[in-house]
């Protein structure tokens, strides 16, 4: 939306993408009436009336009845929303665990758990964890018995 208010701003969208948007059925080569696209995209049509592959520059125009104006407006926020959400999905949760101590240690007790039941031969340290960072001290097995054993583990 917020391009829309910007009023000069354009999108490079592929031919066939504005061709799939004017189609009529499914069938997304052939646009519902090839002269509009030819009138609108002079460089999307080939002079024996087929879908070029040319990338053509269309205003980001947000308004009723322009599904191409309104795909322009969209593309330019994508990439801000892969960044919002590498950062939810990443940083976010690592700021969540941090602030509740609790719910990581049950999580990486669960995680040893299921180390030691695949057989892997290090569980419970696979080298992604905070040990390997900074001043963290070794993190420590609960209920590991001076045999090996876990208490509560088959």
């Amino acid at each position: 939306m917020a391009m829309t208010w910007v009023g000069d701003y354009y999108a490079v969208i592929p031919c066939r993408e504005l061709a799939f948007l004017m189609a009529q059925d499914t069938n997304w080569s052939a646009p519902k009436n090839p002269m509009e696209l030819a009138m609108k995209y002079p460089a999307c049509v080939d002079a024996g009336g087929n879908v070029t592959d040319e990338l053509v520059a269309v205003n980001a125009h947000f308004q009723f009845g322009n599904p191409q104006g309104i795909g322009a407006a969209f593309k330019p926020t994508f990439g801000m929303g892969l960044w919002l959400c590498t950062f939810l999905h990443t940083i976010a949760v690592e700021i969540y665990l941090a602030l509740t101590p609790v719910e990581a240690e049950r999580l990486r007790r669960i995680s040893y758990h299921k180390q030691l039941a695949a057989g892997l031969p290090n569980p419970g340290s696979a080298g992604t964890t905070v040990q390997g960072w900074g001043d963290a001290g070794e993190w420590q097995v609960p209920g590991k018995k001076a045999g090996g054993e876990v208490e509560g583990v088959e």
